[in-house]
């Protein structure tokens, strides 16, 4: 989805996408929470939020791996983060130390 997208149903809402929140806000959000949790590898993570391999020579052993799984797993815990942090606000490597993830 395009990012513009995200940022102009946040104004309609009445968020201010250059003061309170924009799109690559909740993507900020998402990768630290996810890499912080301590479930999944980071080379995991960066393939769930589509950044690519800067580094060429790393980019060419690498480039077929896409973590399925455990992209798979990413998505309900997420969702249940999310649901926890609704409550109040918990760090998300308390919640990763908690649970297995294959």
């Amino acid at each position: 989805m395009c990012e513009n997208t995200v940022n102009k149903a946040l104004r309609v809402m009445g968020y201010d996408t250059k003061k309170d929140i924009c799109g690559h806000g909740f993507r900020a959000m998402a990768c630290s929470a996810l890499m912080e949790s301590g479930l999944w590898a980071k080379d995991a993570v960066e393939r769930q939020m589509s950044h690519q391999e800067r580094n060429t020579v790393r980019m060419a052993y690498i480039h077929k791996a896409e973590h399925l799984e455990a992209r798979k797993a990413m998505m309900p815990w997420w969702s249940d983060y999310l649901e926890a942090c609704r409550e109040s606000y918990a760090p998300p490597y308390t919640i990763g130390k908690n649970k297995f993830i294959p």
